[in-house]
């Protein structure tokens, strides 16, 4: 049950899209910026630990431009997006569908502060995350030798709202054929923590522990 998620999507335009912190995104210009600010992250309850740390939050940028590119038989991202995200994207020519905040805690093991998506029911959560692991692998040097690093991207703090997103993510939902419903087993959390070598002192999943007794 190791964490190792690494997928790219069947959707070129959302492969392509830039992704990266805010402070080293050239793609991102003033008003798009303060579009981002004025309707996300105002508008969300931590909107004061963004404003803080706005510069190092990573992003997904659509690039209305892009879709120039696509073949006929490609999705564009109006198949993503509602009708008033693609007005906006249209008008700005860039549109963040999705963000989050990091803490690097450990070589391998990074944490998410927050994650949230402008752009619904895509799965580009999941997408960012990929693209963060993905990025952050490769080659390191230590004092003698050379070698490969994977970094896992694990969210520190697991809240009620979206404690069964991650037991969908992490693979712990199983179907119970005699209740005729999806469960979850404590003991399966306790193993996932073990083999991904997580440190259950630094997690805040008690929500996720409680699906136990919910499902």
């Amino acid at each position: 049950m190791h964490y190792n998620w690494f997928k790219m999507t069947n959707h070129r335009i959302i492969n392509n899209a830039y992704f990266g912190q805010i402070k080293g995104c050239s793609v991102l210009k003033g008003e798009h910026i303060k579009q981002f600010l004025d309707d996300v992250i105002y508008n969300h309850p931590c909107w004061r630990v963004f404003l803080k740390h706005l510069s190092d939050i990573y992003v997904l940028v659509a690039s209305h431009s892009a879709q120039e590119l696509l073949r006929d038989d490609e999705k564009s991202w109006k198949d993503f997006m509602n009708e008033e995200q693609y007005k906006m994207l249209e008008t700005n020519g860039k549109l963040v569908v999705a963000y989050m905040l990091v803490s690097e805690a450990h070589e391998d093991i990074h944490y998410i502060d927050y994650i949230d998506t402008v752009v619904r029911h895509n799965d580009f959560g999941r997408h960012i995350i990929n693209r963060y692991e993905k990025e952050h692998e490769g080659v390191v040097c230590d004092k003698e030798c050379m070698r490969y690093q994977y970094v896992k991207l694990i969210p520190q703090e697991i809240i009620p709202s979206s404690a069964k997103y991650w037991a969908k993510v992490f693979d712990l939902l199983f179907y119970d054929h005699d209740t005729g419903k999806n469960r979850i087993e404590k003991e399966d959390i306790d193993e996932f923590i073990q083999e991904n070598e997580l440190n259950s002192e630094e997690l805040k999943w008690e929500y996720l522990y409680e699906l136990c007794k919910k499902m």
